[in-house]
């Protein structure tokens, strides 16, 4: 440990106590620490007698780790597709942004994210890029069912049709 800095010193006793103390000076193997309660004191331990404070090494968290978002869908239509295809998009879009909760509401128009922060922007991106091209996609599906009913309709009429030749 560097001096200034605090640690924990183990007391033994009748029960193990770990109490508060700042790092005075180190030689060696052993550190000098100058206890903070009450009592004071200063003391010589050895390694295995002390460890880092560990209520004060790590900071405060300043945001929540998870947030909750909801992200509004504005055309009825991306809404029905999200819906339909519901297990597809949340498989997809929960394996690779890693939130933990991802739900189409039924009802109102939006997609409810559980996760991290990041984790839920990305989540977002990939909301996005689905609903982005259901439009397209429609009109590539429209236009497919077209196709393949003229195309099934050119079969049966040369199918029943006869043929002349000279």
């Amino acid at each position: 440990p560097q001096p200034d800095s605090i640690i924990e010193v183990r007391k033994a006793g009748a029960e193990e106590v770990w109490f508060e103390a700042k790092v005075k000076s180190v030689k060696g193997g052993y550190t000098v620490a100058v206890f903070l309660g009450s009592g004071g004191g200063e003391e010589i331990v050895e390694w295995p007698h002390f460890r880092p404070a560990y209520s004060r090494v790590a900071p405060a968290r300043s945001r929540p780790p998870f947030v909750k978002q909801v992200f509004q869908l504005t055309d009825s239509r991306v809404h029905e597709w999200f819906k339909a295809n519901e297990q597809r998009v949340v498989s997809d879009v929960v394996s690779k942004s890693k939130v933990l909760a991802f739900e189409v509401d039924r009802d109102v128009h939006q997609i409810k994210l559980l996760g991290a922060e990041k984790a839920c922007a990305t989540a977002k991106m990939l909301i996005e890029l689905h609903g982005k091209h259901v439009g397209d996609m429609a009109r590539v599906h429209s236009e497919r069912e077209q196709l393949s009913a003229k195309l099934q309709h050119e079969r049966e009429r040369l199918t029943a049709s006869f043929r002349l030749e000279f």
